[in-house]
């Protein structure tokens, strides 16, 4: 799949101007899309903190987290149909104490689902808005738009409720089997800390915040090709691309990632060519940012592939 929509996304491109156009980058803007960029991994850490540390007596450190994510990050740069993920939930049930893989998984879930909402809410707003002829032939567009909000919103109460109240008597009678049972407990459990209006409020703050400084360093790698897209037209084509993200690909998400980033590019009036040149750049700079996640984690703590290997916790301290 990867290499066939590295093929779509290539067809009708001038290549030839695909490489001028990378050889012609301003070099300067890359130091404050750096700066983004360890901005943005900062607030991802922080918000996968508090989905981690619910209890006053068991703060979850900062570093642990930065770990965690970053080996999963990592490990979806190698590993295809992201098993990054699944490495850090592992790594996470070890480093956080009192934590098991089960638990991580339910707190893995509970965070995609608040990412994709998030990211759909950006992706409709923003092509409703900027197709406003669109609107004007089809009125029912703005309520579409309003009732995809609320279902976005009703959505993580009722998948609590349901999950909650629900689930845990019909996997009684269905006697399923009890590591399946310990997931969905735990599916449960996360949605069921992130369900207060306190929470919600506080994970969407820091998640406006990510995707706002996301489209700032999309912008400035946009401006460097000379490129005029505006933060809200990036913020909306970095939603998208997040779709692609999500597909189980190939690793690093090579073509998924591109064909993602050119198609919703091209809606806003950019040619292929410049298009193309513009994901591919983007997707070297996540991969290079990517990588230096992976090695920093691994200076704080050079070991910890082995404690992941092994069937022990990190030792609390």
């Amino acid at each position: 799949m990867s290499a066939a929509l590295l093929y779509l996304v290539s067809l009708n491109v001038d290549a030839a101007q695909v490489v001028e156009n990378l050889a012609s980058i301003n070099t300067t803007l890359l130091a404050p899309a750096a700066i983004a960029t360890i901005c943005s991994v900062l607030i991802k850490t922080e918000r996968l903190r508090l989905l981690l540390d619910h209890s006053p007596q068991n703060v979850i450190p900062f570093q642990k987290t930065y770990i965690g994510l970053s080996l999963g990050i990592f490990g979806n740069v190698f590993l295809p149909l992201r098993g990054g993920d699944a490495l850090r939930c592992v790594a996470l049930s070890k480093l956080v104490p009192g934590s098991s893989v089960s638990r991580q998984i339910g707190v893995f879930v509970a965070e995609k689902t608040f990412e994709t909402v998030s990211f759909a809410l950006i992706a409709v707003f923003g092509v409703i808005w900027f197709h406003r002829d669109f609107l004007d032939k089809t009125p029912w567009a703005a309520a579409l738009a309003m009732g995809v909000l609320a279902i976005g919103i009703i959505g993580l109460f009722a998948m609590n409720w349901l999950l909650h109240h629900m689930l845990p008597e019909r996997l009684e009678k269905l006697r399923v089997i009890i590591w399946g049972k310990a997931v969905l407990q735990n599916i449960s459990a996360a949605f069921r800390d992130i369900a207060s209006l306190r929470q919600i409020s506080v994970l969407a703050g820091l998640t406006i915040a990510l995707r706002l400084i996301e489209a700032t360093m999309f912008l400035l790698i946009a401006q460097g090709l000379g490129m005029t897209l505006s933060i809200p037209q990036l913020a909306v084509i970095f939603a998208i691309s997040a779709f692609g993200i999500a597909i189980p690909a190939a690793p690093g998400f090579v073509g998924t990632f591109e064909a993602a980033i050119v198609y919703a590019t091209m809606m806003f009036g950019i040619d292929q060519t410049a298009a193309l040149g513009f994901a591919l750049t983007a997707h070297a700079w996540l991969l290079l940012s990517w990588l230096l996640m992976g090695a920093t984690a691994f200076a704080l703590m050079p070991g910890i592939f082995t404690l992941v290997k092994k069937n022990e916790k990190m030792p609390c301290v």
